[in-house]
């Protein structure tokens, strides 16, 4: 993990938390990792639903959402004809800077083939901001609290 990443300082200090445990029982990882469904997503209603959670990697592995992985499914979506529509639900503190870029080119080009729309289900931060702006989504105004 030689890469520049951009989170928050709690989720980084919880990243090397873990990392740290990984070295003692790397066993506890491969068995934790939850299955992911081959395609990356799931149709609901004629929308796929692309879950991008956690800390955002380059590659899928034990941890996070991979780049890759997120690029991949937004390929298989777009490539689904009962596909009508594509959806971010995206809950994440961020993750590394490299391939932002890249994966946020790949949400540009699926927006011209599909709509696309994104959700910041929790939490939308640091190195994924790029994405849901790039869906077409509008951040909703701020509102007063205030009488």
């Amino acid at each position: 993990m030689n890469e520049l990443w951009a989170l928050p300082f709690d989720m980084a200090e919880r990243v090397l938390a873990e990392l740290a445990s990984a070295k003692s029982n790397p066993q506890a990882l491969v068995e934790g990792f939850p299955e992911r469904k081959a395609r990356g997503y799931e149709l609901v209603g004629g929308v796929a639903v692309i879950p991008v959670s956690g800390a955002i990697v380059r590659e899928q592995g034990w941890y996070g959402t991979g780049q890759d992985a997120v690029a991949s499914a937004l390929k298989a979506a777009l490539a689904d004809p009962s596909a009508r529509a594509i959806l971010l639900d995206i809950n994440s503190p961020g993750g590394v800077v490299s391939g932002t870029k890249e994966l946020s080119d790949a949400i540009a080009e699926a927006r011209t083939k599909k709509r696309c729309a994104a959700y910041a289900n929790g939490l939308c931060a640091s190195a994924e901001i790029p994405g849901p702006p790039r869906t077409g989504w509008r951040r909703p105004r701020a509102r007063s609290t205030r009488p």
